[in-house]
């Protein structure tokens, strides 16, 4: 692995004490950098929940207890917006050192070696709205917002709100068995009642006649 002074290893801030309950600086720094791994192995948040995760870091003094390790509702959206907004504050410096490369000079970079240039359709479309269409409309950015943010938070609780439906399903298909069967209790004492007086009546009938 090819190490740089701009490695990404860099964001990484090593410490040789445990946290405590009253450092949170350290347990903020720590699940700044858990973010960091999730993000570099494309591994989900909730590992924060595996035991053996959570007893590796006790293990090794990383923490003292369960409760100093960041649940996956701190990690994101909360610390993965951190992590964004500090990538996107390094690669606009890198932008703005980089050399201008006009758009006109690619296309004509390709005519030059006998390329046709493609322009994308998509792309026109969304710089189109993005610039042309959406800002002239009265609330429809802070409308989209909102429904990006909206969008967001169910996407980040999509397993809770799953696990929610499973549950109530479930509940409501064993309140919904209960009832059956309750009902049909009911019903197999009623016959029972209903056999034992035609029985009843069947006797009177004869000693009657």
């Amino acid at each position: 692995m090819n190490v740089t002074p701009e490695h990404i290893s860099n964001f990484f801030k090593p410490s040789t004490y445990a946290t405590t309950k009253s450092n949170k600086d350290r347990k903020e720094r720590l699940a700044s950098d858990l973010t960091l791994m999730c993000c570099c192995d494309l591994l989900p948040f909730s590992i924060v929940s595996n035991e053996g995760f959570q007893d590796f870091l006790m293990a090794y003094n990383i923490v003292n207890t369960v409760d100093d390790i960041r649940s996956r509702a701190t990690l994101n959206p909360f610390h993965l917006n951190q992590l964004y907004n500090a990538y996107m504050d390094r690669l606009n410096e890198e932008l703005k050192e980089a050399p201008y490369f006009p758009g006109s000079n690619v296309q004509k970079a390709w005519r030059l070696v006998h390329v046709m240039h493609l322009s994308r359709a998509a792309h026109g479309l969304h710089n189109l709205l993005m610039v042309d269409v959406i800002p002239k409309i009265d609330g429809l950015s802070e409308l989209l917002d909102k429904v990006q943010t909206i969008i967001s938070k169910l996407r980040y609780r999509e397993n809770e709100l799953r696990d929610a439906f499973l549950s109530s399903s479930t509940d409501s298909n064993a309140a919904m068995i209960e009832d059956i069967l309750t009902v049909s209790e009911l019903l197999d004492a009623d016959i029972s009642s209903r056999t034992e007086l035609d029985e009843e009546d069947d006797d009177n009938t004869s000693i009657a006649l």
